[in-house]
């Protein structure tokens, strides 16, 4: 009888371990295309986004934003938010306002 109540008691303790454990992968185990998935999918969410002018491109954990935004405030933003998300090491811009020049990564 004890050995039946330890083995349920054990696997009662399994249950509860498997349901604090969220599903998925940790956000620091992504590779660098999944991760930059992620961040097109926060950044590009609002319809107002730009969507078709802006490229994400992530290499080792670090996001580079490429492409022209709207104003100096949109390129802040977009930076700001792919900064936050998890899992990003930091983020680089490569954006540029209309009429600018396209800045180049060093």
């Amino acid at each position: 009888m004890l050995g039946r109540q330890a083995k349920y008691m054990g696997g009662k303790g399994l249950g509860i371990a498997a349901d604090a454990t969220p599903p998925g992968r940790d956000s620091s185990e992504l590779n660098d295309p999944a991760l930059a998935a992620k961040v097109e999918s926060e950044l590009f969410r609002p319809a107002d986004s730009p969507k078709g002018s802006v490229d994400v491109n992530v290499e080792s954990g670090v996001v580079y934003l490429r492409g022209e935004v709207a104003s100096q405030e949109q390129l802040r933003d977009l930076i700001e938010r792919a900064q936050a998300v998890d899992g990003v090491a930091r983020a680089e811009s490569l954006l540029h306002l209309p009429g600018e020049p396209a800045p180049r990564r060093v």
